[in-house]
């Protein structure tokens, strides 16, 4: 496969897909519409929704 992204070996067909729901022509192709937030900007607003209940810098020095 172009790229190598992938792999032929006789009757199987591999291939790197990571990222490819990012692409919302792709996600347009395979689903019909794009979504209307880039996966980007979902997971910018998970982190905000769950970041004010965490304890951050405790998390930071249990972690450091």
């Amino acid at each position: 496969i172009p790229g190598g992204r992938g792999f032929v070996s006789g009757r199987f067909l591999g291939a790197y897909l990571h990222g490819l729901f990012e692409n919302p022509g792709f996600v347009r192709a395979v689903l019909g519409s794009a979504p209307a937030r880039s996966l980007e900007n979902e997971l910018d607003h998970l982190a905000d929704s769950v970041e004010p209940h965490l304890d951050v810098d405790r998390l930071l020095e249990v972690l450091l």
